[in-house]
């Protein structure tokens, strides 16, 4: 299960490329989607790494080796991608890099994750879609999905609650507890429905009302690989109803 919870972003990222270029207009970019998909699982590869909490049953020369797949395919696709695409891709990097430190400020990791995904998502992998690189709040999706992933990020941390406050990480499952936490997150993940829905997006409306049902079992969603598994998963729901041609 370690590994799904580790690779599953990556599907997750091919969800919503195929969300930003139904919603842009504009075609898949091949180096834009590949910096996407490989930037996400260096990302988390790396995460794992540099995290000073207890490791995980994969082994860390397994956890290395998968990032230096995801950097040198990074690397191939930099060299085909536009400059401008390039910058986003680095300063997305950057922040994410700095996840560890940000967890020790209140909700600087949650927003930072959310900035990371709705930016990098939205700019990478459209063709032609330069443009969007410093200002992907223009879609008309992004909004909604900064919403939902911030919404998430907040149920993935409930796992942690223990560690963190073990750790005088100051994440929200540590200072409020789950119950609120839950209630944090449905209120955001509803948010982020209406502004959805509001556009007709109901790929992602969909992916915010199961947020909110999920929600509902903190217990299930504190499992350290089950919960993010679950929640990770519900972002799949856009990219298979488009794949599908249901929406």
């Amino acid at each position: 299960m370690a590994l799904v919870h580790f690779w599953l972003p990556v599907a997750v990222g091919w969800s919503l490329a195929l969300l930003a270029a139904r919603s842009s207009g504009l075609p898949l970019s091949a180096p834009g989607l590949l910096l996407l998909l490989a930037g996400i699982g260096a990302a988390y590869q790396i995460d794992r790494l540099l995290d000073p909490a207890p490791r995980s049953c994969v082994p860390p020369t397994l956890l290395a080796a998968g990032a230096a797949i995801c950097v040198a395919m990074g690397a191939v696709a930099a060299w085909h991608a536009p400059g401008r695409l390039l910058a986003v891709a680095l300063c997305c990097g950057g922040i994410a890099l700095a996840y560890p430190r940000l967890k020790r400020l209140p909700l600087a990791k949650t927003i930072a994750v959310a900035l990371v995904w709705t930016w990098a998502a939205m700019a990478l992998p459209l063709a032609g879609g330069e443009r969007l690189a410093w200002a992907f709040w223009s879609l008309d999706i992004a909004p909604a999905l900064f919403l939902l992933m911030a919404a998430a990020c907040l149920l993935c941390d409930l796992k942690d609650a223990t560690a963190d406050r073990a750790r005088s990480v100051p994440s929200l499952p540590a200072r409020l507890g789950a119950r609120a936490t839950c209630h944090i997150a449905t209120g955001l993940a509803l948010c982020g429905v209406a502004l959805a829905a509001a556009h007709g997006r109901w790929g992602l409306a969909a992916t915010g009302g199961a947020l909110c049902g999920v929600a509902c079992f903190p217990r299930f969603l504190a499992r350290p690989y089950a919960g993010p598994i679950v929640v990770d998963g519900l972002f799949l729901i856009p990219g298979v109803l488009i794949a599908a041609g249901w929406v």
